[in-house]
């Protein structure tokens, strides 16, 4: 039995000492990880499309005055994460948008806090900062110089979506191995510094990762969104390069 038990742990040293090779940087990293958690943790997630309807303007190019979008070139999402130790709870969401403006933050706050009875300061929004997502989602007139007129139809239609995404992984919440770590140049040469050139950049990324129980670590896989040019008129996902049609 002693024999057998310490047979099975060489057997886990060598495929420990001896893994598949990454195919990212991502999962080089990840395979760092060590998935214990010093507190138990249950999670869920969902992702759900945001993409707005053809014809509304984008954000984050003033020199576009409003026009409105003319296609496609590939879907927004919104993703939902929650995480709980059994005492806390915390929500986070991440959409592809220019950002959250203040009145669309406010109200998404109130709807996810009213669905899950979290305090605001337990919700945690962020976006992907895209320069081709949904514009008309502020009103006023520095606000839409920025995004282009004011829809309210918009706006509801997101809050919706992103509320239904924080639903359903809310109803997915299942126990978790967790770990987190530091990766330190995952971005290579990712960074700059737009205002010094050969000023400080941080090339380090922070990764929480969290697998269920059932999960099969050697299996799993992440992949990064692919950084291209932002669309001029067409709805986009990806990062602020250069400007392309």
């Amino acid at each position: 039995m002693v024999f057998l038990a310490a047979l099975c742990c060489a057997g886990c040293a060598f495929f420990r000492t001896h893994p598949p090779p990454p195919h990212t940087p991502w999962e080089e990293v990840k395979l760092q990880i060590h998935l214990k958690g010093p507190v138990p943790l249950t999670a869920g997630v969902a992702k759900v499309e945001i993409t707005p309807p053809v014809g509304t303007p984008l954000a984050g190019y003033s020199k576009r005055k409003g026009k409105p979008s003319t296609g496609v070139r590939d879907p927004l999402y919104a993703r939902a994460l929650v995480l709980s130790d059994g005492e806390d709870r915390v929500v986070l969401v991440s959409a592809d948008l220019l950002v959250f403006p203040q009145p669309m933050a406010e109200a998404l706050l109130k709807r996810i806090s009213e669905e899950t009875k979290l305090p605001p300061q337990s919700i945690i929004l962020t976006t992907t900062h895209t320069h081709s997502g949904a514009g008309a989602i502020a009103p006023g007139f520095l606000y839409e110089i920025v995004f282009g007129s004011y829809r309210p139809e918009v706006v509801e239609g997101i809050i919706g979506r992103i509320h239904w995404a924080v639903r359903q992984a809310l109803e997915k919440q299942q126990p978790v191995r967790w770990g987190t770590i530091t990766g330190k140049g995952i971005l290579g040469d990712l960074t700059e510094n737009r205002r010094v050139p050969s000023g400080p950049t941080d090339p380090d990324v922070s990764l929480l990762v969290a697998e269920s129980l059932e999960a099969s670590r050697s299996g799993s896989s992440s992949t990064a969104r692919p950084i291209r040019p932002f669309s001029i008129r067409r709805i986009c996902a990806s990062a602020p390069i250069i400007p392309a049609s």
